[in-house]
């Protein structure tokens, strides 16, 4: 009997979800387009557009609510002008070369340190060993991620460059001060440009806050260098 009732919890929920995606929400991009987008014109962010941004100027993080919340409000998933106080509410604002995976990274790209003796990795062993909520599984899956990372890092030192295929790009959204706030995913990308002394990336560009669209001008479409 309760497993029928998860089963019907959950077939409800993913109804709702695809209800959501096919009416809800595009209704609410082509409502957010003729009132807020029309007004700017060519200035107004583009879903699906690419910025190029200086990661040592990146100082605030979006927490997935946040994400969340533009996306219901607005109908758009990033490239879309938000109003409001949702860059302060939703963003924790620090110097990103001062948090964990930053520094664990540059112990290990630049210093050369071993993974296992980096801060963030023996704090992911302890959880897995002491059984606590950790976001993996198991030693080996742990010890795959971070080999996939050295991969990734390896071809971009190499070729002086970071794909600008969609999937790779970090998400970075602007602030009405026109600061930079990353995610809330792609920190890792974020560290590999550091470390590789990029002074830009390219970035999927997230939500700009109307009175941050001044800065969006000054970032897309430049060539990168490294």
């Amino acid at each position: 009997m309760r497993q029928t009732l998860k089963s019907s919890k959950t077939a409800i929920r993913v109804t709702l979800k695809n209800a959501d995606e096919r009416f809800r929400l595009p209704l609410k991009r082509w409502v957010h387009l003729q009132m807020v987008h029309r007004r700017y014109g060519e200035r107004a962010p583009k879903q699906g557009g690419v910025i190029w941004v200086d990661p040592l100027a990146i100082c605030g993080h979006m927490e997935p609510a946040g994400w969340r919340f533009l996306r219901a409000k607005t109908g758009f998933d990033g490239g879309a002008l938000a109003g409001g106080n949702w860059d302060e509410k939703y963003t924790r604002w620090v110097s990103f070369t001062s948090i964990d995976p930053f520094r664990s990274c540059y112990d290990h790209w630049v210093e050369g340190k071993g993974w296992d003796e980096t801060q963030l990795y023996q704090s992911y062993v302890g959880q897995l060993r002491r059984g606590e909520r950790c976001r993996f599984q198991s030693l080996d899956e742990l010890a795959a991620k971070y080999s996939r990372l050295d991969g990734i890092f390896e071809r971009i030192r190499e070729e002086k460059r970071m794909s600008t295929r969609w999937d790779d790009l970090v998400r970075v959204s602007i602030s009405r001060g026109g600061r930079l706030i990353w995610g809330p995913d792609g920190r890792h990308r974020i560290c590999i440009a550091i470390c590789t002394g990029m002074k830009e990336m390219p970035a999927r560009l997230g939500f700009v806050h109307i009175e941050g669209i001044e800065a969006l001008q000054s970032l897309r479409s430049r060539d990168v260098a490294i």
